[in-house]
């Protein structure tokens, strides 16, 4: 299992740092965990991000945990994934 750490917020001004070197290098062929650490915080857009990659972990037969995720933005990212 691969581990992603967001130790800062994942939102529309830090989402250039972290797309490419991160998210677009991933291995999708294992699951993914994505740790928040303390104070960190996901606005919609690192939700968009963290459904797009629920769903190519889903059809690659694997899956996104998530933790440390706030339980509002979590509710969101759980309502996207039932779409």
């Amino acid at each position: 299992m691969s581990v992603i750490e967001f130790s800062e917020s994942f939102d529309v001004r830090s989402l250039s740092k972290y797309f490419t070197p991160v998210v677009k290098k991933s291995d999708y062929s294992e699951d993914i965990k994505v740790i928040f650490h303390d104070g960190a915080t996901v606005d919609l857009a690192g939700i968009q991000v963290l459904y797009a990659m629920s769903k190519e972990l889903t059809s690659n037969g694997k899956k996104l945990v998530i933790d440390g995720l706030p339980d509002k933005a979590l509710e969101y990212f759980n309502i996207l994934n039932k779409l």
